[in-house]
């Protein structure tokens, strides 16, 4: 992964083994052992944190809600979050107010979780010099700080009892 504009050329595989190169040794002999032409190149669209989660009737979850860089992995988890608290919204709420209880439970927290993950492609494919800083400073960072920054993205909200 790397930072580039929509028209930027796909990477050589020879560009790719470099890259591959600074991560765990797996990674490029991966790389190494797949052909060319089994490359898959794919580019990453993340948007900004959402301003709403819907219109009207139309609530989105999800991508379709918040879109957001593979970074945390948190994409998945997030659409899980989102059904089941749009579940008990539209268990205990009159069908006009669901969108924004749903709103109130999710759209802060997911707005969060959306930036989080932009501002982690800065360790993973930014700049060299920014990889080794954010890395050093995670790796530097004490265990009670980290974990509690973990728990805070890998723990589910209680919407429903």
């Amino acid at each position: 992964m790397r930072d580039q504009s929509a028209d930027t050329l796909t990477p050589s595989r020879d560009e790719i083994l470099v890259r591959a190169a600074r991560f765990a040794p797996a990674v490029g002999c991966a790389v190494a052992a797949t052909p060319a032409e089994r490359l898959i190149p794919f580019v990453i669209y993340a948007r900004k944190p959402p301003q709403s989660l819907g219109s009207g009737r139309l609530i989105r979850v999800g991508d379709a809600a918040h879109a957001m860089g593979p970074n945390l992995g948190q994409g998945t988890c997030q659409a899980i979050e989102d059904a089941v608290a749009l579940g008990a919204v539209a268990a205990t709420s009159p069908v006009e107010d669901i969108l924004a209880s749903y709103e109130r439970l999710r759209l802060k927290l997911v707005a969060g979780i959306v930036r989080r993950a932009a501002e982690g492609r800065h360790g993973a494919h930014g700049p060299l010099a920014v990889q080794w800083a954010m890395r050093s400073l995670l790796r530097l960072m004490p265990a009670g700080i980290s974990d509690r920054l973990a728990r805070s993205i890998q723990t589910m909200p209680a919407y429903a009892d």
